[in-house]
Formats: C-alpha cells, structure tokens, sequence
C-alpha cells in the first residue's frame, strides 16, 4: 500500500502546477525527485502565540505551572523517538551534574505517537536519579506560558518536515539549540539567536552550552 501511494502521490505531484514546500529541505528533495520542470512554490508555515503569558513575570509564570527555579531548558512537542530524545536524555545526565540549578521540562507526550517511547525516558530518568531535574509535563492545551517561563529551547529531531515548536519558542523569544533539520538551519543563526547541533549527538548537545 505504501509504494502505491507513493507512486500515485508522485504522478498527481508531476502533474501539478504547482507544488507549496515549506522548508528549503523539503524543496530540495522536490526538485531532486521531480527535477527544474516541477514549479515549487515556497511557502513557510506561520505562528500565532496566545497572550497568555502577557503582564507576568517569568517568575509569577512558573509559579502558576508548578515550575521549578533555576535554569529552564523547555522541550515542547510529541514524546516520540524521531525527536530525538533519547539522546536528549542521554545528554542531561551529564548537563545536570556540572548545573545543579539546571531543569529540563518536556511538554508533551507519546501516546499519540507510534513511535512513543515516553516510557522509556521515564526509565532512563528513575536508573539515572533525574526526577527532580527533568519534568514530564504532558499534553497541554497551550504552550506559550511555558515557553515565556523558560530560558531555552532544544530540538534533537533526527528528522523534521518544517517544526513548528522550533518557530513557536522563537517567536517567545528563546535562544534555541536545534538540530540541522526542517527549518532549523533558515531560521537559527549560530551565537545570535541559537545554536546548530549534529543528530544523534549527546556530546554535541552537551557542550553547546557548557
């Protein structure tokens, strides 16, 4: 079923007049598949934040989330393993014993995910001692006072069609630790306004911000 509709997808795109790429990687991979005849179009996904955390404080913010103080490193997104947060977790070993004052809050969950593996970082969390350094937030209707109420943002994405948490934690006003995928490297300028890591790399995502 998959190659039929990959080749059916391919056929209605060759076809097309005109065909939205929301990123520049997505628009290279078009123009790889199809070549110059294909028009692309591109068109990258925009963002509204609420004004729910408009008038407080950072500090008046985490209080009303139960927040902890300290140093906020916020992931937002799905608890999958495509995004990386194995390695994610993997690094926070070593960030949270050289920073005692160092949190990390992931907002989201994997149970809509196939690739859930929300259990697995729980676990990883308890053998290394973590509870009280990394907080499994869940699924919340807005992430936007939480993004206001933290200090940075990390994306460790193998893999990205545009990111969307990635825009939302900019438009905040975070500084951003990413991986090279999706959006990323058109949208982050290295020491300016965050940092470009490797995939897959926990030293990496480690030292990026010693």
């Amino acid at each position: 079923l998959a190659r039929v509709w990959s080749r059916a997808r391919d056929t209605l795109l060759g076809h097309a007049a005109a065909v939205v790429a929301i990123s520049a990687e997505i628009e290279a991979e078009l123009r790889r598949r199809f070549g110059a005849a294909l028009n692309v179009v591109r068109v990258p996904n925009g963002v509204a934040l609420s004004g729910a955390a408009v008038g407080r404080s950072k500090a008046q913010l985490r209080r009303e989330l139960a927040l902890p103080d300290g140093d906020i490193v916020i992931y937002t997104g799905r608890l999958s393993r495509a995004k990386g947060l194995m390695t994610l977790i993997e690094a926070w070993v070593h960030v949270a014993r050289r920073h005692r004052q160092a949190h990390l809050v992931l907002v989201g969950g994997g149970d809509r995910s196939f690739d859930n593996c929300e259990p697995q970082l729980r676990n990883l969390v308890a053998e290394e001692r973590l509870q009280s350094r990394v907080w499994f937030v869940g699924h919340v209707p807005d992430v936007t006072p939480y993004l206001a109420a933290s200090d940075l943002f990390i994306q460790c994405s193998e893999s990205e069609g545009f990111g969307m948490s990635l825009i939302e934690a900019l438009a905040a006003g975070l500084p951003c630790l990413s991986t090279p995928v999706g959006i990323a490297p058109e949208v982050i300028e290295n020491d300016r306004n965050g940092w470009l890591i490797p995939i897959n790399d926990a030293h990496a995502a480690t030292a990026a911000r010693a």
